[in-house]
């Protein structure tokens, strides 16, 4: 394995270490309503059920077609999903753009990521990006 994919690996189990939870254990209301309140449209205008990914994990990415660093760590996010293709992992970039901005960055890049829409930005309380 190269040292991109090696530190590409590190960088999200290292992250995912940080979360201290059990996750054996079923969601908490509090962790359900959480996920509930994100709400996301794929760039084919239909809104996506997040119970659909229920037992997996989810890893959102909320970026910006105008945010350089959000460009910049595109290929790691890339990178990760490859190595962990055959993992129980969805990997969705969200940005709060409108579908045609996204669907145009999307043309415009090599990046083969489930990109979508995030209707709620505000109400997540995103401050900065990428998150």
């Amino acid at each position: 394995m190269n040292s991109t994919r090696i530190f590409a690996l590190i960088l999200l189990l290292g992250s995912a270490a940080c979360n201290t939870a059990d996750q054996s254990k079923p969601l908490s209301h509090n962790e359900e309503t959480q996920l509930a309140n994100i709400r996301l449209t794929g760039l084919d205008h239909q809104v996506i059920d997040l119970g659909k990914y229920k037992g997996k994990t989810l890893f959102i990415n909320f970026w910006a077609t105008w945010c350089k660093p959000c460009i910049t760590e595109m290929p790691s996010i890339a990178n990760a999903q490859d190595i962990l293709r055959n993992e129980e992992i969805v990997f969705l970039l969200a940005s709060d753009e409108s579908l045609e901005q996204i669907a145009e960055f999307r043309e415009n890049r090599d990046f083969k990521f489930n990109y979508v829409r995030i209707e709620n930005s505000e109400d997540l309380n995103i401050q900065a990006l990428p998150t």
